[in-house]
């Protein structure tokens, strides 16, 4: 596959959809946006996407439409970055597909964290010790307050038809048991609601003989994200603000687009990939519908 035409295109034009554009135009990539109503030059309908010939796609759009947009464009052989997580309440036929294009196409799921270089000296430090008794993950946050000039309430995030809700759209923590973990199962989870809406939950995940919990508050007043593992005699810490923590998220973005474009040059598999992604899947749909 030859790389000649640096033209991407991105369906959805939200906060996610900027940031890319931003980085791919960094990277020297033109971008298009796929839109339904079209106000402006670099904005196409979906049906225009051949004419563009883009080298690859990104989708951005709400969760449960993920599938839908990325499987139209592996349909056209275009390879997929598909933000995550990979749907929401799946049907068995777009699963079908998605993995079969996976044995045939360069499909990316953008779980950006498995790029965070601090993280990953913290996972290869877990690892090497493997001597653990218990494992917990925190994050509080309050998406009413992640794009102040709108409307929380207009959000995909805020609306479980489209996906919405603490479990799907917070779903890094969970992605980052794969990390961690070479098998793990859920155990129990007790979801919270405000607004109408699944704000919060307490999970249990046990993997062999280590008692996991993650934490997750998306209507915090808290800003506090963090991993501990602890032994017998110690304990280890991962705090995302001891870092500055937008530039490590930032730069996590990129390595992602950088890691998914070096893979369709040389045909790879991405870090952040079908199998990683449809695991994470399938323990937020358990969670989801407990």
């Amino acid at each position: 596959m030859t790389l000649s035409k640096k033209i991407v295109a991105v369906w959805g034009k939200g906060s996610i959809g900027k940031r890319h554009e931003k980085n791919l135009i960094k990277l020297g990539y033109k971008v298009f946006f796929i839109r339904r109503k079209c106000t402006k030059k670099n904005e196409i309908n979906a049906k225009k996407l051949k004419n563009i010939n883009p080298i690859f796609c990104i989708i951005c759009t709400p969760t449960i439409f993920h599938l839908k947009h990325a499987n139209y464009c592996l349909e056209n052989n275009i390879p997929t970055y598909i933000d995550k997580p990979l749907g929401y309440n799946e049907n068995k036929i777009d699963l079908k597909k998605i993995f079969y294009y996976s044995k045939k196409q360069t499909i990316h799921f953008g779980f950006n964290l498995k790029y965070c270089n601090e993280l990953n000296v913290f996972i290869k430090k877990i690892k090497k010790i493997n001597n653990f008794k218990t494992a917990k993950l925190v994050w509080n946050t309050d998406m009413r307050k992640w794009h102040p000039k709108e409307n929380y309430k207009t959000s995909y995030a805020y609306k479980k038809s489209l996906g919405g809700g603490v479990i799907h759209t917070c779903s890094h923590e969970i992605n980052m048991l794969n990390d961690f973990f070479d098998e793990f199962r859920l155990i129990s989870v007790k979801k919270f609601y405000k607004e109408k809406i699944c704000s919060s939950y307490n999970a249990k995940f046990k993997s062999k003989r280590i008692n996991i919990s993650v934490n997750i508050d998306f209507m915090s007043h808290k800003n506090q994200r963090y991993i501990i593992f602890e032994g017998k005699n110690k304990k280890y810490k991962f705090d995302f603000y001891d870092y500055n923590y937008k530039l490590i998220n930032d730069k996590s973005y990129t390595l992602s687009l950088v890691d998914f474009i070096k893979c369709q040059k040389k045909n790879n598999i991405p870090k952040s990939n079908y199998l990683d992604a449809i695991k994470t899947y399938r323990i937020l749909e358990k969670m989801n519908n407990a």
